[in-house]
Protein backbone atom coordinates (compact mmCIF):
# COMPACT_ATOMS: atom_id res chain seq x y z
CA UNK A 1 0.00 0.00 0.00
CA UNK A 2 1.49 3.36 -0.98
CA UNK A 3 1.83 6.33 1.34
CA UNK A 4 -0.92 8.24 -0.45
CA UNK A 5 -3.48 5.45 -0.27
CA UNK A 6 -2.55 4.73 3.36
CA UNK A 7 -3.00 8.43 4.16
CA UNK A 8 -6.36 8.49 2.42
CA UNK A 9 -7.46 5.37 4.29
CA UNK A 10 -6.34 6.74 7.66
CA UNK A 11 -7.97 10.15 7.13
CA UNK A 12 -11.24 8.55 6.00
CA UNK A 13 -11.12 6.25 9.03
CA UNK A 14 -10.68 9.23 11.37
CA UNK A 15 -13.64 11.05 9.88
CA UNK A 16 -15.85 7.93 9.94
CA UNK A 17 -14.96 7.17 13.56
CA UNK A 18 -15.68 10.76 14.54
CA UNK A 19 -19.01 10.74 12.73
CA UNK A 20 -20.06 7.52 14.46
CA UNK A 21 -19.07 9.09 17.79
CA UNK A 22 -21.23 12.15 17.12
CA UNK A 23 -24.22 10.01 16.10
CA UNK A 24 -23.93 7.87 19.25
CA UNK A 25 -23.65 11.02 21.37
CA UNK A 26 -26.68 12.53 19.61
CA UNK A 27 -28.74 9.45 20.49
CA UNK A 28 -27.46 9.73 24.08
CA UNK A 29 -28.60 13.39 24.18
CA UNK A 30 -32.01 12.74 22.63
CA UNK A 31 -32.74 10.05 25.21
CA UNK A 32 -31.93 12.48 28.04
CA UNK A 33 -34.14 15.42 27.08
CA UNK A 34 -36.46 17.04 29.57
CA UNK A 35 -39.72 15.02 29.50
CA UNK A 36 -42.82 16.70 28.08
CA UNK A 37 -44.74 16.57 31.39
CA UNK A 38 -41.91 18.48 33.12
CA UNK A 39 -41.53 20.84 30.16
CA UNK A 40 -45.22 21.76 30.32
CA UNK A 41 -44.81 23.14 33.87
CA UNK A 42 -42.30 25.86 32.91
CA UNK A 43 -42.11 28.70 30.41
CA UNK A 44 -39.99 28.19 27.31
CA UNK A 45 -37.59 30.87 28.50
CA UNK A 46 -36.71 28.90 31.66
CA UNK A 47 -36.19 25.69 29.69
CA UNK A 48 -33.98 27.43 27.12
CA UNK A 49 -31.87 29.10 29.79
CA UNK A 50 -31.47 25.84 31.68
CA UNK A 51 -29.62 24.39 28.69
CA UNK A 52 -27.11 27.21 28.33
CA UNK A 53 -23.66 26.97 29.90
CA UNK A 54 -22.72 29.49 32.59
CA UNK A 55 -26.33 30.26 33.57
CA UNK A 56 -27.73 29.45 36.99
CA UNK A 57 -30.69 31.84 37.47
CA UNK A 58 -33.05 29.28 35.96
CA UNK A 59 -32.67 27.14 39.11
CA UNK A 60 -34.74 29.69 41.08
CA UNK A 61 -37.70 29.24 38.72
CA UNK A 62 -37.64 25.43 38.79
CA UNK A 63 -39.10 23.13 41.43
CA UNK A 64 -36.23 21.49 43.38
CA UNK A 65 -37.46 17.99 42.52
CA UNK A 66 -37.21 18.80 38.77
CA UNK A 67 -33.67 20.22 38.92
CA UNK A 68 -31.94 16.81 38.40
CA UNK A 69 -33.92 16.30 35.17
CA UNK A 70 -32.82 19.70 33.86
CA UNK A 71 -29.21 19.14 34.93
CA UNK A 72 -29.11 15.73 33.23
CA UNK A 73 -30.38 17.22 29.96
CA UNK A 74 -27.97 20.14 30.28
CA UNK A 75 -24.93 17.92 30.81
CA UNK A 76 -25.89 15.70 27.89
CA UNK A 77 -26.25 18.69 25.59
CA UNK A 78 -22.84 19.97 26.64
CA UNK A 79 -21.33 16.54 25.98
CA UNK A 80 -22.81 16.73 22.46
CA UNK A 81 -21.15 20.10 21.90
CA UNK A 82 -17.81 18.64 23.00
CA UNK A 83 -18.31 15.63 20.69
CA UNK A 84 -19.05 17.93 17.74
CA UNK A 85 -15.93 19.98 18.52
CA UNK A 86 -13.81 16.81 18.68
CA UNK A 87 -15.32 15.64 15.38
CA UNK A 88 -14.43 18.94 13.72
CA UNK A 89 -10.87 18.61 15.03
CA UNK A 90 -10.73 15.08 13.61
CA UNK A 91 -11.84 16.38 10.23
CA UNK A 92 -9.15 19.06 10.39
CA UNK A 93 -6.49 16.54 11.44
CA UNK A 94 -7.49 14.15 8.66
CA UNK A 95 -7.25 16.89 6.03
CA UNK A 96 -3.86 18.00 7.35
CA UNK A 97 -2.66 14.39 7.41
CA UNK A 98 -3.82 13.91 3.83
CA UNK A 99 -2.06 17.11 2.76
CA UNK A 100 1.14 16.00 4.47
CA UNK A 101 1.07 12.62 2.71
CA UNK A 102 0.39 14.17 -0.70
CA UNK A 103 3.14 16.79 -0.32
CA UNK A 104 5.59 14.12 0.82
CA UNK A 105 4.67 11.90 -2.13
CA UNK A 106 5.12 14.80 -4.56
CA UNK A 107 8.46 15.70 -2.99
CA UNK A 108 9.64 12.07 -3.30
CA UNK A 109 8.54 11.97 -6.93
CA UNK A 110 10.51 15.15 -7.71
CA UNK A 111 13.75 13.62 -6.42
Amino acid sequence: MSDVSLGLFASAGLVCAGFVGVVVTLIFVLRGQVPEEVRAKYPKRVIDRSQLPFTEKWREAVDPKDIPVFVKARIRKQVLMIAVAVFLYLVLISRLMYLHVVIRALANRAH
